[in-house]
C-alpha cells in the first residue's frame, strides 16, 4: 500500500516533491492559493490553515511567501519582524485530526507553519503517523519543548533534532523526553540557531 504524508506548511511544495520522489501520497496544506497550486495528481491540496479547531482565523501573509504565519508572535519578535512586512487576511483552519477524517491515518507528519507549531499540533488528539517533524527556531525553543512534551502526552516516545531543514534527513540520535530536554540547547535570546524536531 502506498504510504501517506500530510505536508502541513506545504508552501511551494518542496518539501512535498521530496516526498513524492520517494513513492508517498501527499496532503499538502496551506492556506495561500496561489502556492503550489499546480501540484500532481498524487497530491491532495488543501487550502487551509491547520490549527486546534475548525474557524476562520487571522492568517499574515508575508512579502517573503516562505514565512506567512498565523502566529503574532513570529511577525513581531521572530529573526525576520524587522526586514519584511506582512498583511492580515481571514483564512480557514484545518485540525490534523480533521485531515485523518478525511484522507486516511498518514504515515508521516510534517509541520513547518513558523512559529504556530504548538497551536497545529494541538489540533491532533491522537498519535496517528509513526513519525512526525516540525521545525524550532532559536528565538522560540521554549514552545519548541511544549511542542514535545505534547506529542509525548499522545505517545510518542523518541525525539531527536536536527539543525537546518534538509527535507526527510533524520537525527542521528533519538531520546527520551526527559534525555531530549538535557541535549537540546537554545537560548530565546538569541535568533541563530534553527532546523526540526522528530518525534517517534
Amino acid at each position: 500500500m502506498q504510504k501517506l504524508a500530510f505536508d502541513i506548511g506545504c508552501n511551494v511544495g518542496n518539501y512535498t516533491k521530496k516526498l513524492l520522489k520517494n513513492g508517498w501520497k501527499v496532503v499538502a496544506v496551506d492556506p495561500n492559493p496561489s502556492l503550489f497550486s499546480d501540484s500532481p495528481s498524487e497530491v491532495e491540496r488543501v487550502v487551509a490553515a491547520c490549527s486546534d479547531s475548525i474557524k476562520i482565523i487571522p492568517f499574515y501573509f508575508c512579502n517573503a511567501n516562505t514565512i506567512s504565519s498565523a502566529s503574532t508572535e513570529w511577525i513581531t519578535n521572530s529573526r525576520f519582524s524587522k526586514n519584511y512586512s506582512w498583511e492580515e487576511h481571514k483564512v480557514k483552519s484545518i485540525t490534523i485530526d480533521e485531515l485523518v477524517k478525511k484522507y486516511g491515518c498518514p504515515n508521516h507528519i510534517k509541520v513547518d507553519v513558523e512559529g504556530y507549531e504548538i497551536t497545529a499540533l494541538k489540533g491532533m488528539t491522537k498519535k496517528y503517523a509513526d513519525e512526525l517533524c516540525f521545525e524550532w527556531a532559536e528565538e522560540q525553543g521554549d514552545m519548541a519543548v511544549d511542542c514535545v512534551k505534547y506529542l509525548e502526552s499522545l505517545g510518542y516516545t523518541k525525539f531527536g533534532y536536527i539543525h537546518g531543514d534538509e527535507y526527510l534527513k533524520e537525527p542521528e540520535n533519538y531520546f527520551t523526553l526527559d534525555q531530549f530536554l538535557l541535549n537540546f540547547k537554545y537560548d530565546n535570546t538569541k535568533k541563530e540557531l534553527w532546523g526540526m524536531i522528530w518525534a517517534k
